[in-house]
C-alpha cells in the first residue's frame, strides 16, 4: 500500500529491456465487493501519482508486464524449432560414429 504503480516496477528492477513491453502493463485489481478488474495502463515514469497512468497500488494487486514483439516471435520459433534439435543431436551421434566405423587411412 501507497506505492505506485512506477515505484512498484522500479522496486521489482525495472523491465527486462529485451523481453517486456515498456509502454503498458495490465493491473488486476480484486476490488473491495469481491470482484475483479484488469486495465491496461500505459507507463510513463515521469508521471506523479494519479489514477489514470500511475494508480497507486492496494493490497493484492496484480502487475502483469507483457512480452514484447521481439520475445514473443523468439518464444514462438523457440517452440517450433525445439523438436529439430533432437533430431540433430541425432544426427551429430552418427556422423561422431561414422568416423570411428570407417577403415583408418593409416598406412599398414
Amino acid at each position: 500500500p501507497n506505492v505506485s504503480l512506477n515505484q512498484a516496477i522500479l522496486a521489482a528492477g525495472g523491465f527486462n529491456r529485451q523481453r517486456a513491453r515498456q509502454s503498458e502493463v495490465s493491473l488486476i485489481r480484486l476490488n473491495p465487493d469481491g470482484t475483479v478488474t484488469k486495465r491496461d495502463v500505459e507507463i510513463d515514469f515521469g508521471d506523479s501519482i494519479n489514477n489514470d497512468s500511475n494508480p497507486p497500488l492496494r493490497s493484492n494487486d496484480i502487475v502483469v508486464v507483457g512480452r514484447s514483439s521481439l520475445a514473443s516471435t523468439s518464444d514462438f520459433l523457440n517452440t517450433l524449432l525445439s523438436p529439430l534439435n533432437g533430431v540433430f543431436s541425432i544426427f551429430r551421434v552418427f556422423d561422431g560414429l561414422g568416423g570411428l566405423l570407417t577403415p583408418s587411412s593409416r598406412n599398414p
